[in-house]
């Protein structure tokens, strides 16, 4: 309750110190790739280790993104708007090798797969992340600076698997997490932006946190290029599975931009 109470009075904030932008509104559209490397674990009844126990690999790194950003004519309280999708697929084979056993006589567990010493471990993450932005921009000389809303949403599937036993667990995953936004742009040139944002949120046992900075460079007309880095980090804690994940590499991405 305290964050929802946070994430509103933030939002009424930037709606009132706001003053008009000085720059036209425009759609855009971006079409990209986020190189990420993927680090931390899965947790059941045993701890799973992505990289060490499960050896996974991102599969799919592809990026789409929609947005607007409003002008000096727009109302005061329209936001930025952005709503970008990423698919966070990988996929591992690993043979399994000192796990620690959850009790005596008993073997390390996900769900009820027992996780047998020696045998194989296939493991598939299949894991789509929606996320959307409202963002209240104000101007403070040079910069454009903002104030806003961000929610994810993941949803999918994680599926461990022994290839000597044909035995396999499935723990669904469906979470969304709403967040605090900030963010920053400076543009030193015509053709230039610069941007710094993040968000954050915790709620009990749960966390989703995310930080980016890029440059757009405008090549010709509406065509613009997009790089930078990103990084992402979820722990979710639910009745069947604790998963804690970062993400976090350079991205890069092909963008057009529309006056309205």
């Amino acid at each position: 309750m305290n964050t929802l109470r946070a994430l509103a009075g933030m939002a009424l904030l930037s709606f009132l110190v706001s003053p008009a932008l000085a720059r036209d509104a425009h759609w855009y559209g971006q079409v990209g790739a986020w190189a990420y490397d993927l680090r931390g674990s899965v947790s059941d009844v045993s701890r799973l280790d992505f990289q060490d126990d499960l050896g996974l690999r991102p599969q799919d790194r592809g990026e789409y993104l929609l947005g607007y950003q409003p002008g000096s004519h727009d109302p005061r309280w329209l936001p930025g708007m952005e709503l970008d999708y990423l698919r966070l697929n990988a996929d591992g084979e690993q043979q399994l090798t000192g796990l620690a056993l959850p009790a005596l006589g008993t073997p390390p567990l996900f769900g009820e797969l027992p996780l047998l010493e020696g045998n194989t471990a296939q493991t598939s993450s299949r894991i789509q992340a929606w996320e959307a932005r409202l963002d209240w921009p104000w101007q403070l000389g040079d910069l454009l600076l903002g104030a806003g809303l961000h929610f994810t949403r993941l949803d999918g599937l994680i599926v461990v698997a022994d290839a000597d036993t044909g035995a396999s667990n499935r723990q669904p995953v469906d979470e969304i997490f709403p967040s605090l936004s900030l963010s920053a742009s400076w543009q030193p040139l015509e053709t230039l932006r610069l941007s710094l944002r993040g968000h954050y949120v915790q709620y009990r046992q749960d966390r989703a946190q995310g930080l980016e900075a890029s440059a757009y460079w405008r090549l010709f007309g509406p065509i613009g290029l997009e790089a930078g880095w990103r990084q992402r980090a979820y722990k979710v804690n639910s009745d069947d599975y604790l998963i804690d994940a970062r993400l976090s590499g350079a991205r890069l991405g092909l963008r057009l931009e529309l006056a309205r």
